[in-house]
């Protein structure tokens, strides 16, 4: 009756409420009392230190009054220990037909009897970490009331490819002609799972199997996972262990690879190249090291694409001109040495560019340019690379203290030389004297030096030519003087004259 007055209530939590630790279904005679505005009631926790008996579980008797909330649509048991046993018993929800969102995770819920949840339509359902897979949650005829689930979530519930699945490999999606979100994360997987038998299909367009043990999808898995799932637009296959990857549902537009040993081989490129619809990508921490020009060239529709923490080396030029709808690049934590700024000459509308952790020790006037001309590019990441910071990068220091396109600009620190190595580029002081004053004294005292030796050489011009002219003929005359076995020199004569006769008198007269 507490609660009875608070007629516009939306949402209630319940969690770890005493007494329902000790009893959970001590909570009828609340639920019977709550606001019919309610949407929400979070009940999570409740637990006790012993087993609960048979009289304390809850029953269709402790929901019954929930079924004057007619708005509530959200009923949250996680957390809890044992409040519904280890089975869902059928009729359990008969009073709850209004209800669209069911969480019973970590419940340790192993079985579904036959008919539970046969009065929730539709129904996102969630299981995770309930020890579903132990106890043939899959069994042909165990579930036939599921018709109605959207949403199935059984990550972590301990669904082994080879013990569980294939008790009947037809029912996982024959159960769920709705289902459109199917999520078998954090199991024990080692190959896809097989929906064989029926040849019925299904509405499945979201499939994850982030964090099995997958070490290879292949040809004809994929096969048979397209043919039941013609719908499927996402696949999670994260956090496993693939090396390759024979074959992908070509209707797929996301695919997440993130943290598996994958490269670019020769199989592994076929199949992501084929993905003609593809929208997002996202293959991080992975061990690409380059990719083939081509790949991308179909994907006319792709938008988002991750590389990050991986270990490429180059791109090529050509790499994304045919994907003018790429808007998101992630290339951070590579080993790439420079970045052409025409690989985005075609990617208009290009707003994010993560290109922090690499090699990169400069960046064009080009690339600042092409940085500057796109209008829709307003996040770039550059921080973590070894910057060069000399005289020759000024330009560089001076768009980043300006560009509002920059990210984390003060992490941009220079590693040479080394008077300003670990220092901020927007931080340390002008180098003027070095990068300024001091070059233009050298080049003002090169240029007064060169005007100083072009006159004294034309002042002297004459006596330069004369002293070339006696150095010739000096040349000849000892060339004369070496088929001699003697030469002797009385004098030296050394005159200043510009006269030509005087030059003559000199060669044939005095040194004869």
């Amino acid at each position: 009756m507490v609660l009875k007055p608070l007629t516009k209530l939306e949402a209630l939590s319940l969690n770890n409420v005493e007494p329902f630790n000790e009893c959970p279904s001590k909570a009828e005679a609340l639920f019977e009392n709550l606001s019919r505005t309610l949407k929400h009631i979070e009940a999570k926790r409740w637990r006790s230190k012993v087993p609960f008996d048979d009289k304390c579980l809850f029953s269709s008797e402790t929901f019954a009054g929930l079924g004057n909330t007619t708005r509530l649509y959200f009923l949250d048991f996680e957390y809890s220990d044992r409040p519904f046993g280890n089975v869902l018993r059928h009729g359990l929800f008969q009073h709850l037909s209004h209800i669209r969102i069911l969480q019973l995770a970590w419940c340790r819920i192993a079985q579904i009897e036959d008919g539970a949840l046969e009065d929730l339509h539709p129904l996102d359902l969630y299981l995770q970490h309930d020890p579903i897979g132990e106890q043939e949650f899959w069994v042909s005829g165990r579930n036939r009331s599921m018709t109605s689930i959207e949403v199935c979530d059984l990550e972590g519930c301990s669904i082994d490819t080879e013990a569980s699945i294939k008790y009947d490999t037809s029912f996982a999606l024959n159960s769920f002609p709705k289902l459109f979100n199917l999520s078998l994360a954090r199991n024990l997987l080692v190959d896809l799972p097989t929906f064989l038998t029926y040849n019925s299909t299904s509405a499945v367009r979201i499939f994850d199997l982030f964090s099995n043990k997958l070490r290879t999808v292949s040809q004809s898995g994929m096969s048979e996972v397209s043919r039941v799932m013609p719908e499927l637009k996402y696949i999670d296959l994260s956090y496993n262990e693939l090396t390759t990857i024979e074959l992908l549902c070509p209707s797929l537009e996301e695919v997440v690879l993130v943290e598996n040993l994958m490269d670019l081989s020769q199989i592994n490129y076929k199949s992501i190249k084929q993905l003609q619809q593809l929208r997002h990508l996202n293959m991080n921490r992975n061990r690409i090291t380059t990719f083939q020009p081509d790949i991308f060239h179909l994907m006319s529709h792709l938008n988002t694409l991750h590389l990050i923490d991986n270990q490429i080396t180059s791109l090529d030029v050509d790499q994304f001109l045919y994907s003018s709808h790429l808007d998101w690049l992630g290339l951070a934590l590579n080993s790439l040495e420079s970045f052409d700024p025409n690989l985005l000459r075609n990617n208009s509308r290009m707003y994010t560019l993560y290109l922090q952790g690499n090699k990169i020790t400069s960046f064009s006037k080009d690339f600042i340019t092409s940085m500057e001309s796109q209008k829709n590019l307003t996040r770039i990441r550059l921080e973590r690379n070894p910057f060069d910071c000399s005289c020759g990068q000024l330009y560089f220091q001076s768009w980043v203290r300006t560009t509002k396109r920059l990210e984390n600009k003060d992490e941009l620190e220079c590693l040479q030389p080394d008077s300003l190595r670990g220092q901020s580029i927007t931080q340390y002081d002008d180098p003027i004297f070095e990068c300024y004053v001091k070059w233009e004294l050298v080049d003002v005292a090169g240029t007064v030096g060169l005007i100083l030796v072009i006159i004294v050489t034309y002042r002297l011009r004459w006596y330069l030519s004369h002293i070339r002219h006696v150095a010739l003929s000096v040349s000849d005359r000892l060339r004369d003087l070496k088929q001699q076995d003697e030469c002797k020199y009385d004098a030296m004569v050394v005159f200043n004259s510009k006269s030509n006769e005087d030059t003559n008198w000199v060669k044939e007269l005095m040194i004869q």
